[in-house]
């Protein structure tokens, strides 16, 4: 096996976990809140425009710290607390639905700890892994398929114009790496390099695949479980994986390399998916 498969096998490894791992939130999750609102006569409402707002809110705020000179110095702890709260925030959700809350948060507490003196690879991806798989099974249940697929399809035109045209995706990402906050998932040329230290690791030893590469995917999978059962949520995670490879194959492919936006081929196959399903 090439080198450039070992390094798909080990991403499409992450990938594929933290999507089944989310369609198994799902539904726990939505178990949960039918238990709530049975109880409670509670239910959630979240509206599509409110949720493209928050996030070109949150984008302007991480563009403008990244770009500008007078946050230089407030960077490293603006993108680590971004990072601790997303992660214990997501993480609390997913193992709140295997164990008991106090437990929960003890064990991503201990998480957190270790990944804060010692930033191996392996531990970094769990987190990553534990904490979208919660968002986006919450967020994959506010609302219908067919509105998710036109967010995930207006996300991918933004990631598009975010890495090629104001390029001030790539430019983010770089200030992540640099302060070893990264929101998605670290791939390492080997699974031996699993074990490494982050801090030590130079840029050009890893890949990176964002959280929103994962995230947004995970809306339209969460949400298709839940309206159409988990038969199908799994068939969803497979044309995911494929739009994963057809990314992959585009940036190896390249005569130079250089960042390439992942999600409208994730994105792509994911629609492809949703279409079979809806139609067969």
């Amino acid at each position: 096996m090439s080198k450039a498969w070992k390094i798909f096998v080990i991403e499409l490894f992450f990938f594929a976990a933290t999507l089944l791992l989310g369609v198994f939130v799902t539904l726990r999750i939505e178990n949960i809140f039918q238990i709530t609102e049975a109880a409670n006569g509670y239910s959630d409402s979240f509206s599509s425009t409110a949720f493209v707002a928050y996030f070109l809110l949150a984008s302007f705020i991480m563009y403008m710290i990244s770009k500008s000179e007078r946050f230089k110095k407030g960077r490293i702890l603006f993108f680590r607390f971004a990072f601790y709260f997303s992660v214990f925030l997501g993480a609390m959700i997913t193992l709140s639905t295997v164990f008991y809350e106090i437990f929960a948060m003890l064990i991503i507490i201990i998480l957190l700890i270790f990944w804060s003196k010692r930033p191996i690879i392996a531990l970094h991806n769990l987190l990553i892994t534990l904490s979208i798989s919660g968002i986006g099974a919450v967020m994959g249940r506010m609302f219908e398929p067919l509105i998710i697929a036109g967010l995930l399809t207006l996300f991918s035109i933004y990631d598009f114009i975010a890495v090629y045209k104001t390029k001030h995706m790539v430019k983010m990402a770089t200030e992540m790496i640099k302060t070893k906050a990264i929101m998605g998932l670290v791939i390492p040329f080997s699974f031996s390099d699993l074990s490494d230290d982050l801090e030590k690791k130079k840029k050009k030893e890893f890949m990176v695949l964002g959280g929103g590469d994962l995230a947004f995917p995970l809306f339209l999978i969460s949400s298709i479980t839940l309206t159409y059962g988990l038969f199908e949520g799994v068939v969803m995670v497979v044309f995911a994986c494929l739009g994963l490879l057809s990314s992959f194959l585009l940036f190896v492919t390249q005569k130079e390399k250089k960042p390439i936006p992942a999600l409208p081929p994730i994105a792509l196959l994911s629609l492809i998916g949703y279409l079979v399903i809806a139609l067969v």
